[in-house]
């Protein structure tokens, strides 16, 4: 059991360092941000705190809320921000689009998710990280995907997020 928590700490450190050095970015890295979230959709809202190399990347990543609910979930100032959607299956992918694009959400993390889900993400150049979580997508869906949203940061590994309430804590 000690050496899959080593490897899953190695793979975020991983991922947090090449977050930190902008490998895969082509665009401005995001400025810290603060603002507040809604959504009729289901989510769970995550903040990244920070992608310093010097800190523990799974520690600086929070749990904020689910959607929907009656008040705004507030993100804090945070480097950056990304949403979860639990149940990509069932989702409608529309709507999803759309809600990226009305509310600038800028990462999204789609586990259980196919080629064909990601079509509906082309041309969401306000889209910064996308985590596929494991899935079985294609090579060349993922490549169909960046050429249509240049600059897209995409990872396709499991990272243990903080657990949201009732949910499974991964993506």
């Amino acid at each position: 059991m000690m050496g899959k928590k080593r490897w899953v700490a190695g793979m975020a450190v991983g991922i947090a360092i090449l977050a930190a050095s902008g490998y895969g970015l082509e665009k401005d890295p995001m400025p810290k941000t603060s603002a507040s979230f809604s959504s009729p959709l289901s989510f769970d809202v995550y903040a990244v705190m920070t992608w310093n190399r010097e800190f523990d990347f799974l520690g600086r990543m929070h749990f904020l809320g689910r959607t929907p609910k009656d008040n705004p979930i507030q993100i804090p100032t945070c480097d950056f921000w990304f949403v979860k959607l639990p149940e990509v299956g069932k989702a409608d992918m529309a709507r999803v689009r759309e809600e990226i694009r009305a509310k600038g959400i800028p990462g999204l993390c789609l586990p259980e998710a196919t080629d064909a889900e990601l079509v509906h993400l082309e041309g969401l150049t306000g889209l910064h990280i996308l985590n596929l979580g494991g899935t079985q997508v294609t090579d060349a869906g993922i490549r169909k995907l960046q050429e249509a949203i240049p600059g897209l940061a995409v990872r396709n590994e499991k990272v243990i997020l903080p657990k949201a309430p009732g949910r499974e804590g991964r993506f």
